[in-house]
């Protein structure tokens, strides 16, 4: 059985791990030491790209539970806003979770509350983030700073007493992670790993561990599929899914795109163990809307799905 505080501290990485639910547009990131010597202006339009703004609610409910888990029932509701700006991605998070515990003597809820706001710039050179974990009406945890890339490596500062991050100049922010992902997954590969730093916890940055288990494809779509795609140069599963609910969430406001079923396992990069410290199996469309979600602690599963929908424009620029 696994103690609260795990689950407490594996939530965090749950939460977080949306801030890298952004739009891949088929072109691989631009780093800052890409753009040195380029006035600001001409690196931003060298990377910006037609990301889908987008605003959607998942329903948060108890999937798998090992006998014995020490989650007994879960539900909730997480809002995610992601929008375009004239300068970056902006991305909103508010998660409502109640959590039931085991305990020997008895039951528990535990009721959390997470914020997180975010500001990518384009380029990939300057992030902007602010958290607050709440756990009963009672503030656990609270985060705001800056992080800036460039040629020599990356820096976090924080407005609170966290102290200072410096990280090698193959970190990355989530934005840019997430389309550099699914890029590599139009190419082909099925297993890499990457520094990721989203300011959403004091554990960052994460080494993130990707598996590209497959292509998903509709079961209407499929009656006769082959048990392989092409992509890239290798070959990579078919996964038949039904995107019904996800289909009727959207209301048909989005067209046809491809599917892809990544499983990411994030390990600290200070003190890390054999072990992650959670996990994600995420169904990505192309154009950056997460339609199928589980968040894996162990010994339990949440899954989450999509009951409200709704495209966003970019924000006008002033």
């Amino acid at each position: 059985m696994i103690c609260r505080h795990a689950v407490q501290t594996s939530m965090v990485g749950l939460f977080s791990s949306f801030a890298i639910t952004a739009s891949i547009v088929l072109a691989a990131p631009v780093y800052a030491g890409e753009t040195q010597g380029i006035p600001h202006k001409t690196a931003t339009a060298a990377v910006q790209s037609p990301l889908l703004s987008h605003r959607v609610v998942y329903k948060m409910s108890l999937g798998k539970a090992a006998s014995g888990a020490s989650v007994q029932a879960a539900g909730g509701q997480m809002f995610y806003r992601f929008q375009e700006t004239c300068s970056d991605w902006e991305v909103e998070t508010r998660v409502f979770l109640r959590l039931t515990h085991g305990l020997q003597d008895g039951s528990d809820d535990v009721e959390t509350t997470w914020t997180y706001e975010s500001n990518e710039e384009f380029g990939g050179e300057r992030f902007r983030f602010d958290v607050e974990h709440k756990h009963n009406g009672l503030v656990i945890d609270a985060l705001a700073g800056n992080a800036w890339r460039t040629v020599r490596g990356s820096t976090a500062t924080y407005e609170t007493d966290t102290e200072d991050k410096h990280m090698s100049k193959s970190a990355m922010f989530p934005t840019a992670h997430l389309k550099s992902v699914l890029e590599r997954a139009r190419q082909g590969k099925t297993q890499f790993s990457d520094i990721v730093f989203d300011g959403a916890s004091e554990q960052n940055p994460y080494r993130v561990n990707v598996f590209v288990i497959g292509r998903v494809m509709a079961l209407s779509d499929t009656p006769n599929a082959k048990p392989k795609i092409i992509a890239g140069s290798r070959q990579v599963p078919v996964i038949r899914s039904n995107a019904d609910a996800f289909q009727a969430a959207s209301l048909g406001q989005l067209p046809t795109s491809p599917v892809w079923r990544l499983r990411l396992a994030y390990f600290p990069t200070i003190n890390a163990g054999d072990l992650p410290e959670f996990e994600i199996e995420v169904d990505f469309r192309e154009d950056g809307v997460a339609q199928r979600i589980i968040q894996d602690f162990g010994d339990f599963q949440l899954n989450l799905s999509a009951v409200q929908f709704e495209t966003l424009p970019p924000k006008r620029c002033e």
